[in-house]
C-alpha cells in the first residue's frame, strides 16, 4: 500500500502558533547533561495543544535535538502523577494532525536541524494507535533520515505487537514502556479506574515475543512506593529474561499538581542514582534519568505549571483543572 504524502495527511489540519515557551537546566542522562527546552503552545480546532523541541547538549557540544509532539488532546488515562490528567475530556489526534503539528512546531523554532521524532507527549499512544503508527510511516515515507520514539503505559500490550509488526515500515529507535510499580495490584491502586485491567506480566510477555524492535522500560522512581529494597528487587526479578534485550531508565518523577493531589513524592537523585547501579551490576543496561530542578516543561507536563511556578502573567488559567481550550491568552 502506497504511504501518504505529507501534503495529503496534512490537508484537513492547520494549527495555530500561540506562544513558545523556554527553560533550560542541568540533567542526569546517559548521553547529554543540559537541555534547552521550547515548548510550543498550539490552537487546533478550538483547542490548545503542546509540542516541544528539546535541544540536548554534553557540556558545550550539542547531541541532539529532539521535536516532542503530543497524540492526543488530554489524555485518556489520567495517570495520577501526570499533569494532563487535570484536562477534563480527551481527544485522540489524526496522522494528519499530527503532521500539521510537526510541521507548524519546526516552523515556529526555526527548523532546526534534528533527526529524532519522540511521541512522549500528551496523550497514550495505545489508544490511537492507527493515527500513532500511520503518521510514523509517513514520517518514513517523507522524511526517512529521521527516525522515531514511541511512548505507552503498558495498558494495551497489544500495542506493542503491533509496533513489532511494522517494524519494518518505521524508523522506530525505540518504543518506550513506563513502569510505577512492580506488583500489579498496587500500580491498578495507583492510577485508577482507567489501570483496571492492567497486568505487567502481560506487558512482559509482548516484549518478550516483540524482537523486531527495541524496548526501553522507564521507571518512575516513587519515594516510599516503590523504592525499597524488596521493591527493586521484585522489578529485577521480572524484567531478569529480557536484561539482555531491553534498557532501563530509572526517573525521578517530576511533581506536578496532580502528583501532588495524589500523594505521590519523588525519590532523592542518591535514590534514582543508586537504583540505576543497582540493576547496572545485575548485568542490565541501565541509567538515571533525571533534572536538576522539577521540570513542568518535560514529558507530558503541562505548560500552565510551568507559568505558575515561574509567576508568568502572560497567561491566566482561571480553573487550572479545568480544558485547556479554556485558557485566556493576553496580549504579551
Amino acid at each position: 500500500m502506497a504511504h501518504a504524502k505529507a501534503s495529503e495527511m496534512s490537508a484537513n489540519a492547520t494549527p495555530h502558533v500561540l506562544q513558545i515557551l523556554h527553560s533550560e537546566q542541568a540533567y542526569k542522562s546517559r548521553s547529554w547533561d543540559y537541555e534547552k527546552g521550547h515548548r510550543i503552545l498550539l490552537a487546533l480546532r478550538g483547542q490548545v495543544l503542546e509540542a516541544s523541541v528539546f535541544e540536548h547538549y554534553l557540556g558545550t557540544n550539542k547531541v541532539k535535538t529532539v521535536v516532542e509532539l503530543p497524540t492526543g488532546y488530554g489524555c485518556q488515562m489520567a495517570c495520577a502523577h501526570c499533569a494532563s490528567g487535570a484536562i477534563r475530556g480527551a481527544v485522540a489526534l489524526s496522522a494528519a494532525d499530527l503532521l500539521s503539528i510537526y510541521s507548524a512546531t519546526l516552523a515556529s523554532t526555526g527548523n532546526p536541524e534534528h533527526g529524532l521524532v519522540s511521541l512522549a507527549g500528551i496523550g497514550e499512544s495505545s489508544l490511537n494507535a492507527a493515527n500513532v503508527l500511520a503518521f510514523a510511516k509517513a514520517l518514513k515515507a517523507n522524511w526517512p533520515e529521521r527516525s522515531i520514539t514511541m511512548t505507552t503505559v503498558g495498558i494495551r500490550p497489544a500495542f506493542i505487537t503491533r509496533a513489532n509488526e511494522a517494524a519494518t515500515d518505521l524508523n522506530l529507535k525505540f518504543l518506550q514502556v513506563s513502569l510505577f510499580h512492580p506488583d500489579n495490584a498496587r500500580t491498578r491502586q495507583i492510577h485508577g479506574q482507567a489501570f483496571r485491567h492492567y497486568d505487567i506480566g502481560e506487558v512482559l510477555r509482548a516484549v518478550e515475543a516483540a524482537t523486531s524492535i527495541h524496548v526501553r522500560f522507564n521507571y518512575v522512581l516513587l519515594k516510599g512506593d516503590n523504592d525499597s529494597p524488596a521493591h527493586l528487587e521484585h522489578l529485577r526479578t521480572l524484567l531478569s529474561p529480557l536484561a539482555n534485550r531491553i534498557s532501563l531508565r530509572i526517573s525521578r518523577l517530576n511533581e506536578t499538581d496532580t502528583s501532588r493531589s495524589n500523594g505521590l513524592l519523588p525519590g532523592s537523585d542518591a535514590d534514582v542514582l543508586a537504583a540505576a547501579e543497582l540493576f547496572r551490576g545485575a548485568g542490565f543496561n541501565a541509567y538515571a534519568f533525571f533534572s536538576s530542578r522539577n521540570d513542568n516543561m518535560n514529558c507530558g507536563q503541562l505548560a500552565w505549571g510551568h507559568y505558575r511556578e515561574n509567576n508568568s502573567p502572560r497567561v491566566v488559567i482561571s480553573d487550572p483543572t479545568a480544558q485547556l481550550a479554556r485558557m485566556e491568552f493576553e496580549s504579551a
